[in-house]
């Protein structure tokens, strides 16, 4: 069971690798690469015509920020000195953001790695999205590109959008310009001319940085099959090895201490008693219980040290989300538990019915082993769970548990005589007389109230002498035909097996004077219960003719009616 929770862990690993794999192979099929001298020139020439626009920004915004400078001094009133000092802390921020963009594209680096966060004050909230940060920059890392990619498409999108309204801007206003005629207000356009068109060369230069950005992303673009390796490679340099060194840790733990509890069972004296005592029980369920608690803490000691925080956070929430699914069924466990202590409905050592069939409680514990001692392969093994509906009785020595043994004769309700030889929990077998031999489910078995004849048996053969024999059919041709039938069977080389042969009286039958043969075999002349049958048969029809008893045959008595030919009432027997 806790092999395969650790199993688990790997395939919800696996899984959110293929997370990356999915996400990179999505992208479209990637051009016919360049040779590489004239890749690196166009990237080299694609970089320096990015960094000059940037410069000549700069450039133009230090002009206009010096410009403002001396509007600024010579400004008279307080909100023109507010407005031109707003202006002037925009073009600042631009010319700040421009440098950094220049240091980005000419250094290949994310200069943001450099920049130092403030210390903060403890906070749970925040120290929980720490704890899982790791995960989710997992996770995001692994869709890190096509994320990208598309940001840079909507940021083109979002900076054209912006572009084409700048042009419609500094359209209105040339041709607002063109028809002032106040200088005051032409001069007042102007400046508004000049401030959109430094919007204008913001936007193109962030077009053309995104478009840089852009085209550095589809270079690096691969194949499905090219992702797929590098992740897997970089899977298995880094994670893969920490899992598998987790995983081997777990069962490492895991075979150890069941081993130890093994060992104990085979060196102590009271471990190995069938009736154990409360407080083996009781050692038992908690040395499980640690079993598990040592090898999971293992494993997580494994992911410590090799500092897999990612890793480690994923198995603490799994860990944590089988802690609290166990709390729903904590009720169903308690049971478990008491029935593992010997303390529930099922008791080890007592009588219980599976499959219709008995079964004793060889050994209560997780997987509980039943034994029924007269099936071949009489053991089953159940998960305690499926025992929680079941009850058990203590049971007496000599009660049976199957009708019958292998090699024992039966016979049953359809007709069927035979030797059992295969008995399973699944199936009986019987070979009857002449080799064939007839297979049926064990429920059929039992269904058909098999009677065993390897014990001892008893034949009961009526035979039928006729009405004229009266007389003697009470004491007379009772005792003659039962001394005859012992003394033929001996003679046969039964005398061995005979446990006793009586005849006696039975019937006034219809027709005759019925006498029934009764007699008793030991086990051993199973085999020939059809024989002795038809021998006891035989033997009765050479008594009558011994002794002169006349056999009859059914007979019909018919009256004749009146006016038919001969007197009324005659009556006529016809023999069939």
């Amino acid at each position: 069971m806790t092999s395969a929770r650790c199993l688990l862990v790997c395939l919800i690993t696996a899984a959110v690798a293929m997370v990356g794999f999915l996400s990179v192979g999505a992208q479209e099929t990637p051009p016919e690469p360049l040779p590489v001298e004239a890749e690196s020139q166009r990237t080299d020439r694609s970089a320096l015509d990015a960094l000059r626009t940037i410069l000549a920004t700069i450039r133009q915004f230090e002009s206009d920020l010096e410009a403002l400078e001396r509007e600024y001094t010579a400004a008279r009133t307080p909100d023109q000195q507010s407005r031109i000092g707003e202006e002037i802390q925009q073009i600042s921020d631009r010319i700040e953001s421009m440098a950094q963009d220049f240091e980005t594209i000419a250094t290949g680096v994310d200069m943001a790695a450099f920049e130092e966060k403030p210390s903060r004050d403890f906070d749970w909230k925040q120290e929980l999205h720490m704890l899982i940060n790791p995960v989710i920059q997992e996770l995001k890392s692994m869709t890190e590109r096509p994320r990208q990619v598309e940001k840079l498409r909507r940021e083109m999108a979002a900076q054209e959008g912006r572009l084409a309204i700048i042009e419609k801007a500094l359209e209105n206003i040339e041709t607002l310009d063109k028809k002032a005629d106040e200088d005051a207000l032409k001069a007042q356009l102007s400046a508004l001319s000049k401030v959109w068109k430094s919007r204008k060369q913001h936007v193109l230069n962030q077009l053309t940085i995104a478009r840089y950005r852009l085209e550095e992303q589809e270079k690096e673009k691969r194949s499905l099959f090219e992702s797929s390796q590098h992740l897997m490679r970089a899977f298995f340099k880094s994670r893969g090895r920490n899992l598998a060194v987790s995983f081997f840790a777990f069962l490492l733990v895991f075979l150890l201490l069941r081993w130890v509890h093994r060992l104990i069972y085979r060196l102590s004296p009271v471990h190995g008693i069938p009736d154990r005592p409360f407080y083996i029980r009781l050692f038992d369920v908690t040395y499980h219980v640690l079993t598990f608690v040592g090898a999971a803490g293992a494993g997580l000691l494994a992911l410590y040290v090799s500092g897999d925080w990612v890793l480690l956070t994923i198995a603490v929430i799994f860990l944590l989300g089988i802690a609290w699914t166990a709390r729903q069924g904590l009720p169903r466990y308690w049971e478990q538990i008491k029935m593992l202590l010997n303390l529930g409905a099922v008791r080890e050592n007592e009588r219980i019915v599976y499959n219709g069939l008995p079964w004793r409680v060889k050994n209560l514990n997780v997987y509980t082993i039943l034994e029924n001692p007269v099936l071949q392969s009489g053991l089953v093994r159940l998960p305690i769970r499926n025992l929680m509906e079941m009850t058990s009785r203590p049971f007496h020595r000599e009660e049976p548990w199957f009708p019958c043994r292998e090699d024992d004769w039966v016979v049953l309700e359809d007709g069927t005589f035979g030797k059992v030889i295969v008995q399973t929990p699944e199936m009986v077998r019987l070979v009857k007389r002449g080799g064939a031999q007839k297979t049926y489910q064990i429920a059929d078995f039992l269904g058909q109230s098999p009677l065993n004849l390897s014990v001892n048996f008893r034949l009961k053969v009526t035979f039928g002498i006729d009405y004229e024999h009266q007389s003697v059919c009470v004491d007379e041709a009772p005792e003659k035909m039962g001394a005859m039938v012992k003394e033929r069977l001996e003679e046969m080389g039964y005398g061995k097996e005979i446990l006793n042969v009586r005849a006696e009286f039975e019937s006034a039958a219809a027709s005759s004077l019925d006498i029934v043969v009764l007699a008793d075999f030991t086990g051993k002349a199973a085999p020939f219960y059809n024989r002795l049958t038809r021998a006891i048969q035989r033997i009765c029809v050479e008594a009558c003719n011994r002794y002169g008893w006349g056999i009859p045959f059914t007979q019909v008595t018919v009256h004749a009616a009146k006016g038919a030919s001969g007197p009324a009432g005659t009556t006529a027997a016809q023999r069939g």
